[in-house]
């Protein structure tokens, strides 16, 4: 199974100040849009929100195999961080029935750029930090 939840606030003024679309925003729009077209099926979703002057995308689904859907998430992730460096946000991943990880969250972050890796102490270790899987006597 594989768990996936996040956000990515872009970066309009590096669209608009040297990123790679040269100042166009509808450029921006259609360079996504096949990304964002392909990605939505039955258990996920990414959707595009204008809200108060600011682009945010929200993102999420819930597998019941892993496959290539992490592989997917983090492709949008790199696009818009290559044609709006300034972009930010969050990515949280769980493989509960992976064996070695599955009481944890894998964080990614888009910063300046670049998506790096994070340790999660937010929500991991997710027994018992969000769930409790103790048998009561």
């Amino acid at each position: 199974m594989i768990e996936f939840n996040g956000w990515i606030s872009v970066g309009l003024d590096s669209v608009f100040e040297g990123g790679s679309m040269g100042g166009d925003l509808k450029q921006f729009e259609e360079t996504m849009k096949p990304l964002i077209v392909g990605f939505s099926m039955d258990n996920q979703f990414i959707e595009l929100r204008r809200m108060n002057g600011l682009f945010v995308y929200f993102i999420g689904g819930a597998h019941n195999h892993r496959l290539n859907y992490l592989e997917s998430v983090i492709e949008i992730y790199e696009k818009i961080a290559e044609l709006a460096p300034s972009s930010f946000g969050l990515l949280y991943v769980r493989f509960p029935d992976d064996e070695v990880s599955w009481n944890k969250y894998r964080v990614f972050r888009l910063a300046r750029g670049l998506i790096t890796e994070q340790e999660d102490t937010l929500l991991s270790p997710c027994d018992p930090v969000i769930e409790d899987n103790s048998i009561d006597d």
